[in-house]
């Protein structure tokens, strides 16, 4: 049988091993997630929180950390122009890198107020469980 040509039950067959994955994954984030002590001892894993396939998801990590830092850089170099896209032109920053950096460095800044939000906020569920 040539490789190119198309199988139904080879992709059956991914298909379904790619749900028992998925559903294991799933039990296994619950049960760590009941079992986490303490907020610093929390698993995380990239794959509970986007559902794609493992070669996929990475791609698209990739992807968003080269051009969500840049954006954001740019912006923020907007805003500071005033939104006048001459005084834009007159900064002189026309360097990826740098926009780059600026915009990694907001990013950065905002999720690490929002982890030092959600530590705060954490409640521990064996408390809730052992209060009710």
């Amino acid at each position: 049988m040539p490789k190119n040509e198309y199988d139904p039950y080879l992709n059956t067959a991914k298909r379904s091993l790619q749900t028992q994955q998925d559903k294991k994954r799933k039990k296994d984030f619950i049960s760590n997630h009941q079992k986490s002590k303490s907020f610093f001892q929390k698993d995380i894993d990239l794959n509970n929180y986007i559902n794609l396939s493992h070669r996929f998801g990475q791609l698209l990590v990739i992807s968003l950390i080269i051009t969500i830092p840049y954006t954001i850089g740019t912006l923020f170099f907007l805003l500071i122009s005033l939104t006048n896209y001459k005084n834009y032109q007159n900064l002189e920053v026309n360097s990826y890198l740098l926009k780059w950096t600026i915009g990694y460095e907001i990013i950065a800044s905002i999720l690490l107020l929002m982890i030092f939000k959600s530590a705060i906020y954490f409640k521990n569920n064996d408390e809730t469980q052992i209060k009710t």
